[in-house]
């Protein structure tokens, strides 16, 4: 942290506080004691000589010899700190004075006895007595600046010995902080090797006194119960991936199967339908019957045969005569008209069977990337994608007895992935066939598909005559693997693929209406891309 202080200097920092502290108390202790003790000296020193010369005044002031007591106060003059002294008669009236050198200060008011300090000039009062009777009182002026000396002088000594003590505390501080510090700093340096290197396996060497030895070996148990935590963890972590892969690649199963299974019930539909179509066979048979016969009467008969049977007259159905070279080309000329629809419808049967088994390959490429599907967005005709769906499942409808009514746009279009919108809408019908198989049976319903544009947003509904979807299911339907259905007809992925590859077009997809016995509305919804005007099929519906 930015700023922040080392133990070292912070152990410095409140040993040389606390040191300071001290030494600042003791100076301030000395200091008023000092104070005290001079005041006293010079209060105790001044009352001793005011006795002395009360004593020698006393007789003085009884004759009213003024000369005599100024003798007395001139002994004061070997006192070189008394500046002046003053002696007055008990009625308040001076009676001798004395100054020190020749600077003489007016003398202060009478006072009965007591001391004060005034600036530089300390005065005290004292009573002069003759047996028992007061006589007067004596007042000695004693000049205070060699004490104020005494008190500088003091206070240097005081100051020097404290800047020596507190450098003496200091070079010991530095010295012995060493015995705590240098074990906590080796303790966070280890702490922040091993939050740099997530080597679990460092140990801090145990050194210091008995609670910083307790500290390192807490902290190296703590480590060692974090590596064995992290080896746990690292296989927990290994057993998590196998696991993760293993329902990956369960799901990536489910949602194969699930997708290849819509394809693959069409190309069984064209299958079966192509298997039991016999309007081949019959227009065949009947080319290959008058082959046989031409065939015939031209071995036994040559030319003039084959031409005399062809103009042979025979009768119709309706008793005519004709030639039979004619009922032949009528025959021939229907066979060939039938044989070339059947062949076109072969063709196209084949051409969806292709587009199937190429779905089936996309789905199965898709399905290879686990995360999302890796696919082309191109602009797509949402009418096309939903027209090429309902071809799709139409043979599973018409064998469901299931109309499905389609009004759509030519204009609408959206930016997607072709096979991914058809795996959309395709996983939608045939859920909407389901659900009316399950509550009408053969009986059939219908399914109506609806797309329209509204502020940028494409607008596809389908609604199907199903018993709808109770209301405990609604918010469950999209999730994996969620069905009501028998494994036979769902494995519980259909809305949610088709939810996950709405995603990939910015789309979404919600249940707008179901009721109970009546049916299901889903309605998805995509954002437009280069729409031109809509023009919307309104009341044209299509039979499948």
């Amino acid at each position: 942290m930015s700023g922040a202080r080392t133990i070292r200097h912070n152990l410095i920092v409140l040993t040389m506080a606390s040191v300071t502290a001290a030494l600042l108390l003791t100076s301030v202790g000395m200091i008023v004691y000092s104070r005290v003790v001079f005041r006293d000296g010079l209060i105790d020193k001044t009352s001793a000589l005011a006795a002395v010369v009360a004593d020698n005044s006393a007789a003085a002031i009884a004759f009213g010899d003024a000369s005599a007591s100024e003798q007395t106060l001139a002994a004061l003059a070997s006192a070189s700190d008394v500046s002046a002294a003053h002696i007055y008669h008990v009625d308040g009236e001076l009676f001798a004075s004395f100054w020190q050198g020749d600077s003489q200060t007016p003398p202060p008011p009478h006072r009965p006895g007591g001391h004060r300090f005034d600036d530089d000039l300390f005065r005290l009062y004292a009573p002069i007595m003759l047996d028992g009777e007061r006589m007067g009182t004596v007042v000695i002026e004693v000049d205070t600046t060699t004490l104020h000396g005494q008190y500088t002088r003091f206070f240097a000594i005081l100051a020097v010995v404290g800047t020596a003590a507190a450098a003496f505390a200091l070079f010991l501080c530095a010295k012995l902080q060493r015995k705590i510090s240098f074990p906590i700093e080796a303790l966070a340096s280890v702490a922040r090797r091993v939050s740099e290197d997530q080597n679990y396996s460092t140990r801090a060497e145990l050194q210091g006194s008995t609670e910083i030895r307790a500290l390192v070996e807490a902290f190296n148990r703590m480590l060692q119960c974090v590596q064995d935590r992290d080896a746990e963890l690292s296989i927990a972590r290994a057993e998590l991936m196998e696991s993760i892969r293993f329902v990956a690649v369960g799901e990536m199963a489910g949602r194969t199967a699930h997708e290849i299974l819509n394809p693959l019930t069409g190309i069984r539909g064209r299958l079966t339908k192509l298997e039991k179509d016999e309007a081949d066979i019959e227009n065949l048979q009947a080319v290959v019957d008058i082959c046989d016969g031409w065939t015939e009467s031209y071995g036994q008969e040559g030319v003039d045969g084959l031409m005399a049977s062809l103009v042979e007259a025979v009768d119709d159905e309706s008793g005519k005569s004709r030639p039979l070279v004619e009922e032949d080309l009528e025959v021939l000329t229907g066979a060939a008209g039938l044989l070339e629809a059947s062949r076109k419808t072969r063709k196209g049967d084949v051409g969806f069977l292709l587009r199937e088994v190429d779905r089936i390959t996309r789905i199965v490429d898709g399905m290879r990337h686990l995360s999302r599907h890796q696919s082309d967005s191109i602009s797509l005709s949402v009418a096309e994608t939903l027209s090429e769906a309902i071809e799709i499942t139409r043979d599973s409808a018409r064998k469901r007895n299931i109309v499905i009514h389609e009004t759509l746009s030519t204009a609408i279009r959206i930016t997607g992935d072709w096979g991914q919108m058809i795996q959309v809408w395709t996983n939608l019908l045939r859920n909407a066939m389901l659900a009316i198989e399950e509550k009408s049976g053969r009986a059939g319903g219908e399914i109506h598909v609806i797309a329209d544009v509204d502020n940028e947003i494409v607008s596809v509904r389908i609604r199907d005559s199903g018993g709808g979807i109770l209301p405990e299911h609604q918010s469950l339907i999209f999730g994996a693997s969620f069905t009501t259905r028998s494994a036979e007809n769902g494995t519980g992925l259909g809305l949610s693929i088709v939810r996950r590859l709405l995603m990939h077009v910015s789309g979404s997809i919600v249940v707008e209406d179901t009721e109970i016995g009546v049916g299901t509305t889903f309605l998805v919804q995509i954002p437009l891309v280069a729409a031109r005007p809509v023009d919307m099929e309104h009341g044209v519906q299509y039979a499948h």
